[in-house]
């Protein structure tokens, strides 16, 4: 009988003994798993995302964002069930262009609180988005784009805030100053994990766009329409360019020194390349985007010297510098935070001092 209940312990001995290994390799199988998979978050479940560069495909690995909260991190069953099922858009541009009103925008988009921040109330978003719009007379591009942008970002359960800047007076514009302008402001008020920069008259045409952040700077607008839906260049940046905020920081943020239309991009391109960082692009069926009309501005022609600089210059010429911008105005309105501010010009330094016209 002992002998018989000495053997009995010993068989439940080995047993238990087993369990932490198959916990251990249950466990160890199911992160490795994981580690290779991300996903869009999206009404109809699990889509897997493999992301594509220029060169190939790569596999982009499920990011979180660290938080003091103890709430959960948000889950594809999260979303709300009255967004419609992932996948590309149908849309009519032109009527919108006639139709659509900042007021219009704004009753669709309710749960936006004033300054253009949402966030979602059941659970922590994996990604705290800083949305940089770079703006100058196009109103109407405007309140389209915030009519598409503000949707898609909560369908995806993305913690965001929208940046509107504008460069002070009729001079020339200068896209890189005011867009490290708006990040130093954004930045200096609240933590975020990536800065999307997002052109004003580009809609998205597929809802599974990933607007979360990235583990490398992704570019987005792969496939625009003005371009028959064709990448013109395997460096291209601009459009729709998303990336952790340290990566942007660590390249010093975009070239100061580009005056007219062009080459800001291509030199944080280029300054991408030089910190050993790779541009990362969703599928191209599903990176598309439409383009609304504009005048076309005349391409700066002084661009392609400053280009061959980008490596020289990148590491005092960007966001630590001083006295290339003043701030004029901040002020939350009800879909975005306006931002003013005066850039000077190639022969005149900001002046923190200019008059600003009433709104």
């Amino acid at each position: 009988m002992l002998n018989a209940s000495f053997s009995s312990l010993s068989r439940l001995f080995k047993v238990l003994m087993c369990i932490p290994i198959v916990t251990i390799f249950v466990v160890s199988l199911y992160t490795s798993s994981e580690g290779r998979r991300s996903f869009y978050l999206n009404a109809v479940g699990d889509i897997q995302l493999i992301e594509r560069t220029t060169s190939g495909v790569i596999e982009n690995n499920k990011t979180t964002t660290p938080s003091m909260s103890s709430q959960r991190m948000c889950l594809p069953s999260d979303l709300d069930t009255g967004h419609p099922a992932a996948g590309a858009l149908s849309f009519d541009l032109n009527s919108e262009m006639k139709e659509w009103t900042l007021e219009s925008v704004r009753s669709n988009n309710s749960q936006v609180s004033d300054g253009g921040s949402w966030g979602p109330s059941e659970c922590r978003s994996q990604s705290r988005l800083l949305l940089i719009i770079p703006y100058r007379d196009r109103q109407q591009h405007l309140v389209v784009l915030l009519g598409h942008l503000h949707p898609l970002l909560r369908q995806q359960l993305i913690q965001y805030t929208v940046y509107v800047v504008e460069q002070y007076g009729n001079y020339t514009f200068n896209k890189g100053r005011i867009m490290n302008a708006a990040y130093k402001e954004a930045t200096s008020k609240h933590k975020f994990d990536c800065v999307l920069f997002h052109d004003v008259d580009l809609v998205p045409e597929d809802s599974r766009i990933p607007y979360s952040c990235p583990d490398q700077p992704r570019h987005l607008s792969v496939m625009i329409d003005k371009f028959n839906y064709v990448l013109p260049y395997g460096y291209l940046v601009g459009g729709a360019f998303i990336l952790r905020t340290e990566h942007f920081e660590k390249v010093n943020g975009y070239p100061n020194d580009y005056w007219g239309w062009g080459g800001e991009d291509d030199d944080i391109a280029g300054r991408l390349s030089h910190s050993s960082l790779s541009i990362t692009r969703p599928p191209i069926e599903i990176a598309r985007y439409k383009m609304m009309n504009h005048a076309q501005r005349a391409w700066n022609a002084e661009s392609i010297h400053l280009l061959r600089q980008t490596q020289h210059k990148m590491t005092v010429d960007g966001l630590r510098g001083e006295g290339y911008h003043a701030t004029l105005s901040v002020e939350k309105k009800p879909l975005f935070t306006y931002m003013l501010v005066d850039v000077g010009t190639e022969n005149r330094p900001p002046n923190a001092t200019a008059s600003v016209p009433k709104s």
